[in-house]
């Protein structure tokens, strides 16, 4: 049996990033046709969003929650579909990773499709235990630093309480990666797939929180280090804008391959 490889499964790969892509821009689209109106005959251009005080800011996001009172009754069902967009790449690369042979475009797409619910079951358990994560986690920080007795024991407690937090949601992840790879696989239930999950966890936790790690500090990095350069760089002519796309496109490419990896 061939074990599959990034490489020969580059198209699926392919696919990820372009949909993403995609999805990214058509989010976009809005906040950028509200700041192109705004800014567009300003020489500073998008540096204004980030002068101090922050009233360019803040004038395009009351735009923005101004043109999208219409379709707010819809959110729910926009928020779904966005959902099942955001999983439809991801588990075609799932898919494809499990599968010991190249799966043909209709074959891979009948099995996608049979993979969503386990697969949107298992997001919407992750969501619901960082929800409840974010909310003990407050409660815990706060408590922290109520234990400390000097303004430097009041900092450490609370971080302290911050850094356990920050491991029980990269758990959480680790837990939903593994638990979706289960799910891509035929005839696996959500439920089976996070038991198995649990049980890899189990046998080996500072393996895979390591592993994980590896892979999601450089994309944080790379992330962060792209948010400096375009800050940097602006969009104040066509070839910037350009450029700042370009740079985005590389990211996100990078992300998509860390993630499959």
């Amino acid at each position: 049996m061939t074990t599959p490889t990034l490489r020969s499964r580059a198209g699926v790969l392919a696919f990820a990033w372009a949909t993403t892509s995609a999805t990214g821009l058509v989010l976009a689209s809005p906040f950028a046709t509200i700041t192109g109106s705004l800014l567009s005959h300003r020489p500073e251009g998008d540096g204004l969003l980030w002068q101090p005080g922050g009233v360019f800011l803040v004038e395009v996001m009351r735009l923005l929650v101004r043109e999208g009172a219409a379709v707010r009754p819809l959110a729910p069902w926009l928020l779904l579909a966005l959902t099942l967009v955001g999983l439809v790449p991801w588990g075609a690369v799932l898919v494809s990773l499990a599968s010991p042979r190249r799966l043909t475009p209709s074959e891979l797409a009948g099995a996608v499709v049979s993979r969503l619910p386990p697969l949107t079951l298992i997001l919407g358990a992750g969501v619901v235990v960082r929800v409840l994560l974010a909310i003990g986690g407050s409660a815990l920080v706060t408590v922290g630093y109520g234990l400390g007795s000097t303004p430097a024991s009041e900092v450490a407690g609370a971080a302290a309480a911050a850094a356990l937090v920050l491991v029980a949601l990269g758990y959480v992840q680790v837990l939903g990666d593994l638990a979706s790879a289960a799910a891509s696989r035929a005839d696996v239930t959500a439920t089976a797939a996070l038991l198995d999950a649990l049980a890899l966890v189990a046998r080996g936790p500072i393996r895979l929180l390591s592993a994980w790690l590896l892979r999601a500090v450089p994309g944080v990095a790379l992330v962060a280090g792209v948010a400096v350069v375009v800050g940097h760089v602006g969009v104040a002519t066509d070839g910037r804008t350009l450029l700042v796309f370009l740079l985005h496109q590389l990211a996100l490419a990078a992300l998509v391959l860390l993630r499959a990896s």
